[in-house]
């Protein structure tokens, strides 16, 4: 995936919209997993616009070091914009399958629904196995399928009509990692020893369906790809339909699910 994906107004309507619709819950679950002592060192990839670095803030210690990175500046930009300054965290823009960081660096690696979109995942396991420490762990989760996450499913349900020839199918990209058998064997094939799995369902709310149309619709690359088919508005609108046809025209609530892991 390129950076493109994720330029013009898509980091800031992803901020708005979509990091309260999805991921603010799951960056509260997964920065309350972690136990990070004093003096600890903590690494960030993937991390968006910033939703789980503020978490991190909120749990570690004032003295733990956190680099928070993406391999989108555009990203990243809004997350320093939006987060208040602390002498403990620093941005880098940085790959997750070709890290700038030396051997054994860090306590901990942590990524939100980012592994799905490297090009390659098994060497960003690889890569995070490498900055490491000893005895360090990484954690990260990812979505589970679609039938556990009804949400999304009539969004790209919806969007795959659109265009039948040419369907705008971005959204089958993160809710279609989540084989828990070839995740863990992937993680011990790049150097991990110890993995534990758990599964996290979170309540998914928005005021409204438009609200919940413009995060997926506008707010992730799925936008990229209705723009290039001219189908921006009339998803928009075919989005919020289908969600009210199904859930009302007041406040939406659906559960999500997300797979866990924990490596060691």
């Amino acid at each position: 995936m390129t950076d493109s994906k994720f330029s013009g107004s898509v980091p800031e309507t992803y901020n708005r919209y979509l990091v309260p619709l999805i991921f603010e819950g799951y960056a509260a679950d997964l920065a309350g997993r972690l136990n990070v002592t004093t003096g600890s060192s903590v690494l960030e990839t993937a991390a968006g616009t910033g939703v789980l670095t503020r978490h991190l803030m909120q749990k570690v210690p004032p003295d733990a070091q956190i680099i928070s990175t993406d391999f989108s500046p555009a990203m990243l930009a809004v997350a320093e914009g939006n987060l208040p300054s602390a002498d403990n965290v620093s941005y880098q823009e940085a790959n997750g399958v070709d890290l700038p960081f030396e051997e054994q660096s860090f306590d901990v690696v942590v990524c939100q629904f980012g592994v799905m979109f490297f090009p390659d995942v098994e060497q960003g396991y690889r890569e995070a196995r490498r900055v490491l420490k000893e005895g360090g762990e990484f954690l990260f989760n990812v979505w589970d399928k679609l039938s556990h996450n009804e949400i999304p499913r009539i969004v790209h349900e919806v969007a795959l009509s659109l265009d039948v020839d040419n369907p705008p199918d971005f959204l089958k990209i993160p809710w279609s990692y989540n084989d828990v058998d070839a995740i863990t064997a992937q993680l011990k094939q790049a150097g991990f020893s110890d993995v534990t799995v758990t599964v996290s369902t979170q309540d998914c709310t928005a005021p409204s369906a438009r609200e919940v149309a413009l995060a997926l619709g506008a707010g992730s690359p799925l936008a990229m790809q209705l723009k290039e088919r001219g189908l921006s508005e009339v998803a928009i609108e075919r989005f919020s339909e289908a969600l009210e046809q199904r859930f009302g025209t007041g406040p939406i609530s659906a559960p999500m699910q997300a797979i866990v892991f924990h490596a060691r």
